[in-house]
């Protein structure tokens, strides 16, 4: 698209080959878009047509023919996918928003009941978690302190008792463990402590179906393969919603399916407040 067309004979120049960059911003009160941020790579978008109009057709001779058509709405919309994975994304996705928790490993914890008398199995994995409730992740095995709850503890023994998932923080009692079952049979269950572990920050997390809407201006910056040209095109107001299903596992890339209709806003754009098209001359 290397602008107008002034000749009035074909060009070859004008043939495309699609690539392009999408990025969003999110619509202040003013619905004048500031910060924009690139939304990653996107194997695919595409720009849909709803078009609803009115037919009259002219009923003087045998075969009625039409004679006038009216339209009546003109709707266009967006759709794509997004393969990249962060949290700003996977928000948008999920109809909500990221945030950040205090891990509960930061400050570590004294022994406590962690699982209650009767609650314990073998071959099952506990969350390892303080009094509070509140979860410990990235912790390290070597910080861990764990017994029995009977009236005189007996240590459980890494290896041999149990397996840790230091990540996102988790207990795994083995089958095979003595230790755990004699305390079963006397229906007890777990002491744990927490040495503290300052590096362990914080948790990321995406706060789900949060979000009534996700409301942004999108714009598209696309690049002709064939030939380098580029030419952006920009909505000014779109609600954002995930159109599809989210294949956590499979042997394809996987990508976040993305649809918004295209609205008005005059506030962005007054003379072309729903889509425009630009190419620096």
């Amino acid at each position: 698209m290397p602008g107008p067309n002034t000749t009035g004979t074909p060009n070859i120049e004008d043939i495309s080959l699609g690539r392009g960059i999408i990025m969003a911003a999110l619509l202040p009160a003013s619905g004048i878009p500031v910060a924009w941020r690139d939304l990653g790579n996107a194997p695919d978008i595409s720009i849909g047509t709803s078009i609803e109009t009115k037919d009259h057709f002219s009923s003087r001779t045998g075969l009625k023919k039409l004679d006038l058509q009216v339209v009546l709405s003109d709707a266009r919309s967006v759709k794509f996918s997004l393969e990249e994975f962060n949290h700003e994304n996977l928000a948008w996705f999920f109809s909500g928003a990221k945030a950040t928790i205090t891990n509960a490993a930061v400050a570590g914890f004294t022994v406590h009941v962690m699982v209650a008398d009767g609650d314990l199995e073998l071959g099952m994995w506990y969350d390892i978690k303080n009094s509070s409730g509140v979860r410990a992740y990235d912790i390290d095995s070597a910080d861990i302190t764990l017994t029995t709850n009977q009236g005189t503890p007996v240590a459980m023994v890494l290896g041999t008792d149990y397996e840790v998932n230091e990540e996102f923080g988790r207990i795994f009692i083995k089958s095979t463990s003595t230790v755990a079952s004699t305390s079963i049979g006397a229906g007890k269950g777990l002491r744990l402590a927490l040495a503290a572990k300052a590096e362990a920050a914080s948790v990321n997390e995406v706060r789900a179906l949060t979000q009534t809407s996700i409301t942004v201006a999108l714009r598209f910056t696309a690049e002709n393969a064939a030939n380098g040209n580029k030419y952006e095109i920009t909505f000014w107001k779109v609600k954002l919603k995930a159109s599809g299903d989210l294949n956590l596992i499979s042997d394809e890339w996987m990508a976040m399916p993305f649809e918004a209709a295209a609205e008005e806003n005059t506030a962005a754009s007054p003379l072309s407040p729903t889509l425009t098209i630009r190419q620096v001359a």
